[in-house]
């Protein structure tokens, strides 16, 4: 069975188990990747090496969120268009979205270049830091091109239902980049900019496996230069879909700055407890954008080719898989608490504190599962204006203004009930807008109309 056909004949539950475990993997082995130069670096006992990876991270984060607008974006669009059979349209989004792309990182690679001095004097860097983080960071740049094909080509390859490819090359570039790093940093003694070249090299391996997929016969569109299209049109479907999730990857690098500027007032200890807890949870969280990758196909494709019980089925099987993984993490995280943040330190205050904000924040972690497959939904069926909503209001309407207000009058765990009530309201508004869609399908339907 051709992969992408099996979108719209395969049993949906077993589809959705076969697209969400890849891309689960995946997931958790890019929060891997991200964690490798801070290792290896972290084993030069040199805090300047360490900050410059830090002052780069977000910097490289950006490019990261290009890369995820144009996939994201360019994959719902297919997914949809595959499933209404019209191929010949599939193919000019999908060469137009990668050739774009290649534009858009060499301009990132060519104008951070230029402007790589200015760029690090706004974010703070002075001194022997600065110089640490120029190193770093003209790798990350000159790759800036490999980087956002890669994430582009990832979500183009799954959605034609191959999620196992697009696994096995972020899995490639993983264990590339874990080779090279003690190799470069150590042997070749390239510091701190041996890890960001690392990291380079992997990028493009990777995006080279990734281009390997349409140049063997695998794809279900090819990639051929007759079919490169910038029009609008093309263009508008992208972003009217991948913006959402270029909000969230923004909005989640500033909900994490927000949170510092809260906890560093009431010390160390606190500091210390809230970055394990973002870590711990940053994991459940990449589950459920794993289990959210792999329903995206399933809806889009099933959407375009007009099979609207499969879509409610992709809804249902997924709320309840995202449902009952969170339900099953807060259950562990809340009983564990203690046990969980002692793994990451043994200071007392450290666990006392971090085992009970960890407890609160996890409360509605169900609420978040909700949300991510809701906000997918809306994103596979091009209703960009609902998923920009949703993308952007539990970190940015809700979550923003409690965590500087609540601290002021709960304390330190403030915080973390800032979070709780981020997921309600976000669930709230979640629910309501998911209510409207139904309402939306059901009179359209009445009425012998397409909803689109």
């Amino acid at each position: 069975m051709n992969k992408s056909n099996s979108l719209g004949e395969e049993k949906v539950l077993k589809l959705l188990f076969r697209l969400s475990t890849p891309a689960i993997i995946a997931m958790l082995v890019s929060a891997v990747y991200n964690l490798v130069d801070t290792f290896f670096v972290g084993m030069l006992n040199d805090n300047g090496a360490m900050g410059a990876v830090s002052i780069a991270f977000p910097i490289f984060m950006v490019v990261v969120a290009v890369g995820q607008t144009m996939g994201v974006g360019s994959g719902a669009y297919i997914s949809r268009l595959l499933g209404s059979k019209n191929i010949d349209e599939a193919k000019r989004v999908a060469m137009t979205s990668i050739i774009t792309s290649a534009v858009v990182g060499l301009l990132i690679t060519l104008t951070g270049l230029v402007f790589i001095d200015e760029i690090l004097t706004l974010t703070g860097a002075s001194g022997s830091l600065f110089d640490q983080s120029k190193a770093y960071l003209l790798y990350i740049l000159m790759a800036s091109v490999f980087t956002i094909l890669n994430m582009n080509m990832n979500n183009l390859i799954r959605a034609e239902g191959n999620a196992m490819y697009s696994m096995i090359a972020i899995s490639l570039g993983a264990l590339v980049n874990v080779l090279l790093d003690p190799l470069l940093i150590f042997t070749f003694n390239m510091g701190v900019a041996g890890a960001s070249m690392a990291t380079a090299i992997a990028q493009g391996v990777s995006t080279l496996f990734l281009f390997s997929y349409y140049f063997t016969g695998r794809s279900s569109v090819g990639l051929n230069l007759g079919f490169f299209t910038p029009k609008w049109s093309i263009y508008r479907e992208i972003l009217i879909t991948g913006l959402p999730s270029f909000a969230r990857q923004f909005l989640s690098s500033l909900a994490l700055a927000l949170v510092n500027v809260a906890v560093i007032p009431f010390g160390d200890a606190a500091v210390a407890s809230i970055g394990i807890i973002l870590r711990v949870t940053s994991l459940g969280t990449y589950v459920l954008f794993g289990i959210a990758q792999g329903f995206q196909p399933i809806v889009a494709y099933n959407f375009g080719a007009k099979q609207v019980e499969r879509v409610k089925e992709a809804i249902k099987y997924a709320v309840i898989l995202s449902s009952g993984f969170c339900l099953l993490l807060s259950g562990t995280f809340i009983v564990f608490a203690r046990h969980i943040i002692g793994v990451f330190s043994s200071h007392p205050e450290v666990v006392e504190m971090g085992s009970r904000s960890l407890i609160i924040m996890i409360t509605l972690f169900v609420a978040n599962g909700f949300q991510i497959i809701i906000t997918t939904l809306f994103q596979s069926l091009g209703h960009g204006k609902q998923a920009f909503i949703l993308a952007v209001s539990r970190q940015g309407l809700f979550f923003a203004p409690a965590v500087l207000i609540l601290p002021r009058f709960l304390g330190f765990y403030g915080v973390s009930y800032s979070l709780v009530i981020a997921d309600m309201l976000a669930f709230l508004l979640t629910f309501g807008m998911y209510k409207k869609l139904q309402r939306d399908f059901r009179e359209a339907r009445e009425k012998g109309l397409q909803f689109a």
